[in-house]
């Protein structure tokens, strides 16, 4: 996920549902290239659901590069049933944005 270096710092601060669909709509609104990589298609489409999005099911490799903007959604509760369309009791996604400075 990281290019090629030989130093990074990498901070993680927990970010609200609010500001990240803030942030992806002013990203859009800025015709900015959004990337969107989450394999587990339950997980992409429940977290699509909660940013009003439709294109986060994607198994591709990203590299995360100098001034791009991550966000990461993060389950966490037991293993997600296949096929779900709600979270299960006690789980939830918590949101990360990303920042690199290498």
């Amino acid at each position: 996920m990281l290019k090629d270096f030989e130093e990074a710092t990498v901070i993680f601060h927990k970010a609200t549902l609010s500001e990240v669909k803030e942030i992806l709509n002013h990203a859009k609104q800025l015709d900015a290239k959004i990337v969107a990589s989450i394999g587990h298609k339950d997980l992409a489409n429940l977290v699509n659901q909660m940013l009003d999005r439709t294109d986060n099911h994607t198994r591709n490799d990203i590299t995360i590069d100098e001034n791009d903007f991550i966000f990461i959604a993060q389950y966490k509760g037991e293993r997600l049933p296949e096929g779900s369309t709600t979270l299960p009791e006690n789980s939830q996604i918590v949101f990360y944005s990303v920042e690199v400075d290498y």
